[in-house]
Order: structure tokens, then sequence, then C-alpha cells
């Protein structure tokens, strides 16, 4: 019996939608707000993102897996299952040690909040730096109690191979850096010129 056809895959801009009402405005209309006014307009916010991620003269590139695990959110009773992901080796050991993809984006869209007063992603306890172990993609989330993240996606006799060990051989291309203001989401495209091109990713 002849495999069935896979399904084709989903057109970029699918990633920039987001589930919630549309917006009535765009421009800043307290009216729609229950009288509250933004701090920082939407326009100049999105901007400055925009200008540092192409001041990052960075390329596409690929991350990988390597951790799957329960995370409690600090702010609310949400508990997420995230993916931790880093840039594979490939991509490190090529680059210059001090232009980490992920950990140079970070610190770029950073200084961009910062200029603006707005708080900081992924900062290590304290505000000494960007936490490298802190990327992720979240696979979903629940109001549950999780028992014990271990024993839940570990091994055991049953079951020798964890969800894991497949998920590792993954590789996920980057391609730009997804800005959410409100209940928008503009994608800003990582420059194709700079960085390293797919074929030297692969030339190992």
């Amino acid at each position: 019996m002849p495999p069935k056809p896979s399904l084709p895959p989903l057109p970029a801009n699918f990633h920039d939608l987001y589930a919630s009402t549309v917006r009535q405005s765009t421009v800043d209309d307290p009216s729609l707000h229950q009288g509250r006014k933004r701090l920082n307009p939407h326009d100049g916010f999105l901007d400055s993102i925009t200008t540092a991620v192409h001041a990052a003269s960075i390329g596409p590139f690929y991350i990988e897996p390597y951790t799957l695990k329960f995370f409690r959110s600090p702010d609310s009773d949400r508990t997420f299952l995230v993916l931790g992901v880093r840039p594979r080796v490939a991509v490190v050991d090529c680059l210059s040690r001090s232009q980490k993809p992920l950990t140079t984006l970070l610190r770029k869209c950073n200084a961009a909040a910062q200029s603006l007063h707005l708080p900081l992603l992924y900062q290590k306890p304290g505000g000494s730096g960007p936490d490298e172990n802190a990327f992720h993609i979240s696979l979903a989330w629940t109001l549950d109690h999780v028992p014990d993240a271990d024993r839940v996606l570990g091994r055991d006799d049953r079951h020798p191979e964890t969800p894991l060990d497949r998920i590792k051989e993954w590789a996920l291309e980057v391609s730009g850096v997804k800005v959410k203001i409100g209940n928008v989401v503009t994608h800003v495209g990582l420059d194709k010129n700079g960085g390293m091109s797919k074929k030297a990713l692969f030339d190992w």
C-alpha cells in the first residue's frame, strides 16, 4: 500500500497570526482601552527592534533542541512544556565565539528595549548578562498540577527511549525575529547576505 502523501507546509505568514480579536485602530486610541494610554507608542518600538535586528548582521541559521522539561511561570498559575534550544554545533564552531547568533540578537533587542525603559529579556539573576540557557520553544501549557518532570519524561525499563532522543536530531531554521506588540505579530527577517550561507552550515 503506497504511503499517504504528507501535508503541504503552512505558509510563512501563518506564524504571524495571533488568536485574538481584530484590532479596531492602528493608532493609540484610549477609548478602546478603558482610557489607558501607552507609555511607548508601538510604531517607535517596532522601528527600534527592526534597526537592532538588522544591525546584528546575522543571516538565517539553525538551532537544535537539547532539553525537554516543565517550567512553572513565576507570574501565573500556568505550567509550560518547553523545549530548550541552542545554535547547532556547526554554527557555533564556524562563527566567532563572541557572535553566537541567539545571544547576539538578544543583546541587540535588549539594547533597543532598554533605550525605551522597557524590561530586558532572559537576564541572569542580578542582571549580570544574558542567560544563554533560557532560549526555548513553548510546546504546551496547562493549569493542572504537573507531576515530577523527571518521572514523566525520563527513561524506565518499559520505555528505554525518551521523547527527547528523537527530537535532538531536529534542525530548525531561524530566518527572522517575531516581534509581538499587543495582538499583532511582525516578522523581521534576518539579513540573507549576513552570517553564513546554508552550504557553509553543512560543510563538515
